[in-house]
């Protein structure tokens, strides 16, 4: 995968993508956490870009392992 970031680190976790990223925007590191649903076989529906931002206190991990938001998600790819 060609990126645009100077350093980038990434890991499987199944089923998500761990990212870390040296962010010239930032100044600093940044994690990303990316889940992409297995397309349902049997459809060819396409699903939107979502991309959820946490609060002060959250982390690149909170929706995925303490909201299971990657489970609603697979509900709409049915």
């Amino acid at each position: 995968m060609m990126s645009t970031f100077f350093t980038m680190e990434e890991a499987y976790i199944s089923p998500f993508q761990v990212l870390t990223v040296k962010s010239p925007s930032l100044g600093k590191r940044a994690d990303i956490t990316v889940f992409n649903p297995e397309k349902n076989k049997s459809s060819v529906k396409s699903l939107p870009l979502v991309i959820l931002l946490h609060g002060v206190y959250g982390s690149h991990w909170t929706w995925s392992l303490k909201g299971k938001v990657h489970l609603i998600l697979q509900r709409f790819n049915r």
